[in-house]
């Protein structure tokens, strides 16, 4: 990274890799039919990471769409707490077990705190040294699902 005056001295503001992503309301609102997304949201540092306080909410023309996972966040250190997800639960295709939303969250971290969330779908965490804490779900978390075949080794 230069700085805009062409200034090869780096500002240590800008280098550690710390985020900051609290207080905001993210709306997504697909417009083509029978789309996949993997991830809405995704959030990634080699630091520490903190999403607090935020609102998601997704919302798919179809039953035909569907969405791997709302938010993804990853890092050293992460804190996920005090979020609220709103993603599509349908079932889809009808008799079946499959969600149109597989996770509105996953958080992984060496050091890992996600609490007091609430969301629509699933929020998966892991990492050496986690804490799960008081997190509100309205559906179920399925064994495995897209999302676990994306996180799995290659």
């Amino acid at each position: 990274m230069t700085a805009p005056d062409d200034n090869d001295d780096l500002d240590e503001m800008f280098v550690d890799g710390r985020i900051l992503f609290t207080g905001n309301q993210v709306r997504f609102k697909a417009a083509t039919v029978a789309t996949v997304h993997h991830y809405l949201v995704r959030i990634q540092s080699y630091g520490d990471v903190a999403v607090l306080d935020n609102q998601f909410f997704a919302q798919l023309p179809t039953t035909a769409s569907n969405v791997t996972c709302d938010t993804f966040v990853t890092g050293w250190s992460v804190r996920v707490c005090n979020n609220r997800w709103e993603d599509p639960a349908v079932i889809f295709p009808v008799g079946s077990t499959d969600y149109q939303t597989d996770a509105s969250a996953q958080t992984t971290g060496v050091y890992n705190i996600t609490a007091l969330n609430q969301a629509t779908r699933c929020i998966h965490v892991t990492g050496t040294e986690s804490s799960v804490a008081d997190n509100q779900v309205l559906t179920p978390c399925p064994a495995g699902g897209e999302l676990m075949l994306l996180m799995s080794p290659p």
